[in-house]
C-alpha cells in the first residue's frame, strides 16, 4: 500500500512539474508576442487627457527596449485603445509598475475617473504604485526613455520605499487611502534633477485632488506615524556643547507609534513615537562618550522631533489633509466605529505628540 501511494505521489509530482513547463513556455511565446506597459502618465492638455505609455518591447530575445508612446483622447478610458492603434504587438498592462499622474492632471482634472478603473481592472497587480509629477508625466518618462529602462520610475520608488524615507505603499494602500473614511491619500512626488527623474517627497491629497507637497523629512516624518518604519535617514541641527548647532545625520533603525484617544473634556488624540536610531559623525567630544551625555542628546533629539511632527500636522490642518489617518484613529479609540463622511477640518482636535528616543550607536568624527 505504501509503495503504490509513494508512485501516486510521484506521477501527480511529475505532472505538475510538467503544467510547469508547459505555462513557462508558453508565457516566454507570450512575452515575445506583445508589449508590456511599465509606465503609465496622465496629463491635461486643454479639455482633454493626454496619456502615455513606457513600454517594455520583448521581441528579440535576450534583448529589452523601452518604447514611449503618446496619444489625446477624451477620457482615460479611451487612452489605451488608441496606444493600442499605434503599435505592432497588442499592449498588455499586466505588468504594469506605476502610474504617474501630472501636477495639472491631479490638481485640476483629479484622479476619480483613474482610481475607478483600478478598482474593477483585474489584471493590474496589486503591487503597482502611483505617483505625482513636478509637471508633466510625460517629462518624466521621456527621461526615463533616455536610460532605454522601462522600470525606472517604479525601481527608484521601490528603493525610496524600501531603504529611504517614502512610506511604503502599492495599490491596495491607496485604494485604501482613498476610499477609506478618516484619512487622505499620499503618493511619491517624482522631479527631474538635472534630466533625471529623482523623488523628492510625498504629494497629498483631499478626495481625488492633488493639494500640497511635503519635502523628503517631512514624509520620514509620515512614515514613522503611519507605519513601523525601519529605515531612513534625517538631517537635523542641534546644540550639542556650547552655542553653537552641530549638523548631525540621524539614521531610523526602527519605529513603533501609539494612538490614545479621549471624548472630553474635549476631542483630543495623543501620539506616542518609540525611536531607535543611529547617529553618524559625531564631532569627536570625549564628553560625549559617557552615557549621561547620550542620554542628554536622546532627549534633545525626543524635543525637536516632537516640535516637527507638530510643524507637519499644523501643515495638515491648514490644507485640509489628513494623510496620518488621525480621524480615522480617533474614531477606532473612541467611537468604536468609522464615521460615515469626514470632517471638513479632520485634523481640527487637539494632538499631543511624546516621542522617546533610543541611540543604539554613535559615530565620532576623527
Amino acid at each position: 500500500m505504501e509503495g503504490k501511494f509513494r508512485q501516486h505521489m510521484l506521477r501527480l509530482a511529475a505532472a505538475a512539474a510538467l503544467c510547469l513547463v508547459v505555462t513557462s513556455c508558453g508565457t516566454e511565446r507570450t512575452i515575445n508576442k506583445v508589449m508590456l506597459v511599465h509606465t503609465l502618465g496622465y496629463d491635461v492638455t486643454g479639455s482633454k487627457v493626454k496619456g502615455s505609455v513606457l513600454l517594455g518591447d520583448y521581441r528579440k530575445k535576450g534583448e529589452v527596449d523601452a518604447t514611449l508612446l503618446q496619444t489625446e483622447a477624451e477620457s482615460e478610458f479611451e487612452i489605451l485603445p488608441k496606444l493600442n492603434a499605434k503599435t505592432k504587438s497588442p499592449i498588455e498592462i499586466g505588468q504594469l509598475g506605476v502610474i504617474v499622474f501630472g501636477s495639472e492632471f491631479s490638481r485640476s482634472h483629479g484622479v476619480s475617473t483613474t482610481m475607478k478603473n483600478l478598482c474593477r481592472d483585474t489584471r493590474i497587480s496589486t503591487n503597482m504604485k502611483l505617483a505625482v509629477a513636478e509637471h508633466e508625466a510625460f517629462d518624466l518618462m521621456k527621461a526615463a526613455k533616455s536610460f532605454q529602462d522601462a522600470y525606472l520610475l517604479s525601481d527608484m520608488i521601490n528603493q525610496n520605499m524600501t531603504h529611504g524615507n517614502l512610506p511604503y505603499q502599492n495599490l491596495h494602500l491607496s485604494l485604501f487611502q482613498y476610499y477609506g473614511p478618516g484619512r487622505d491619500m499620499f503618493l511619491p512626488h517624482i522631479v527631474l534633477d538635472e534630466k533625471e527623474p529623482m523623488v523628492d517627497g510625498l504629494a497629498l491629497f483631499r478626495g481625488d485632488k492633488y493639494v500640497t507637497k511635503i519635502n523628503m523629512n517631512e514624509s520620514l516624518l509620515i512614515k514613522m506615524l503611519t507605519e513601523n518604519a525601519r529605515n531612513g535617514t534625517y538631517a537635523v541641527s542641534l546644540k550639542l556643547t556650547g552655542s553653537k548647532k552641530i549638523p548631525l545625520l540621524i539614521q531610523v533603525v526602527s519605529s513603533k507609534t501609539r494612538y490614545d484617544a479621549v471624548r472630553e473634556p474635549k476631542e483630543a488624540i495623543s501620539i506616542h513615537l518609540s525611536l531607535q536610531v543611529r547617529i553618524e559623525e559625531i564631532p569627536k567630544h570625549t564628553e560625549y562618550r559617557s552615557s549621561g551625555l547620550i542620554s542628554d542628546l536622546e532627549k534633545k533629539l525626543a524635543v525637536y522631533f516632537e516640535d516637527e511632527i507638530g510643524k507637519i500636522l499644523k501643515k495638515c490642518r491648514e490644507h485640509k489633509v489628513d494623510p496620518v489617518g488621525l480621524e480615522d484613529q480617533y474614531n477606532r479609540k473612541v467611537l468604536k466605529a468609522h464615521a460615515g463622511t469626514k470632517k471638513e477640518n479632520p485634523s481640527a482636535f487637539q494632538t499631543d505628540v511624546t516621542v522617546d528616543v533610543n541611540i543604539i550607536r554613535t559615530g565620532f568624527k576623527q
